[in-house]
């Protein structure tokens, strides 16, 4: 599992971001935890996973690369839509994957990132 150094965060797990990537990378779930990450479907950009589906056997061995954390899945859904606005207002386009590449600048102010 790859997580992006800049992730973006739901306002509710903004105080939580750290304690939840360890939890979660060392398989102790949180089932109203969802991730943004790529989607490895042809033609999707994101998938929303709750973090609940990585007990499952298929998602461990999985290489994901997670893009984002979000306390519910409608937390997850606005920061879908956080994210697709930030790369048309930074690049004039929807090339999320190229933007992420290139590395997404930090937030401007500590509390929005994942320490």
């Amino acid at each position: 599992m790859h997580w992006y150094e800049n992730l973006f965060l739901g306002a509710s797990v903004k105080g939580r971001c750290a304690m939840l990537k360890y939890r979660i990378s060392n398989r102790m779930i949180h089932p109203s935890v969802y991730l943004l990450a790529w989607s490895g479907a042809e033609g999707a950009l994101f998938e929303i996973i709750p973090s609940s589906c990585l007990l499952q056997q298929g998602y461990p061995s999985r290489k994901l690369h997670i893009l984002g954390i979000a306390g519910y899945r409608k937390e997850a859904l606005d920061l879908t839509e956080t994210v697709i606005r930030e790369v048309y207002h930074a690049r004039g386009d929807f090339d999320v994957r190229s933007y992420m590449e290139q590395g997404r600048p930090s937030p401007g102010s500590r509390r929005n990132r994942c320490l």
